[in-house]
């Protein structure tokens, strides 16, 4: 599981936080990395080609050999084998429900536990607790949301 929480600096939008839907287009692209292309122009920071590098070695690793954590190594223009240090040591483990590990990519990756869990748990437990079928009297006005 991913959560992209890199803010572009320079963007449309009005400071908040975190990131908008479809912000990582431009980072899985490798825009910040070229410096802007016509759909995406803009100065993007060394933080900003960064995170889209991180993302990208994931990417990438991931479609050669189905795990985003390898290879470790790759081989330079002479042939020779140098270890790769685009992640800096972060392993991105596999998401469990027990755990529920999901990597957070920002300027500092890092794996993190339970997303928005407070948030979550209001969807995952209060709202099926105060839905659940009562008596046969209850009006099924009660169950709706908004009235």
């Amino acid at each position: 599981l991913l959560h992209f929480n890199h803010q572009t600096r320079e963007t449309d939008y009005v400071q908040r936080l975190g990131s908008l839907r479809g912000e990582d287009l431009p980072y899985v692209l490798g825009v910040p990395l070229v410096g802007g292309l016509p759909l995406y122009p803009g100065n993007y920071s060394r933080s900003d080609a960064a995170v889209s590098e991180t993302i990208l070695s994931f990417v990438t690793n991931f479609a050669k050999t189905g795990n985003p954590n390898e290879p470790k190594y790759e081989r330079n223009e002479f042939g020779v084998l140098k270890e790769k240090d685009v992640h800096k040591g972060l392993t991105w483990e596999q998401y469990n429900p027990n755990s529920q590990l999901y990597l957070s990519l920002g300027p500092k990756p890092r794996m993190r536990s339970h997303y928005r869990g407070h948030k979550m748990s209001v969807w995952l437990n209060l709202l099926p607790q105060l839905h659940r079928p009562g008596d046969r009297d209850v009006a099924m006005r009660h169950h709706y949301f908004f009235q």
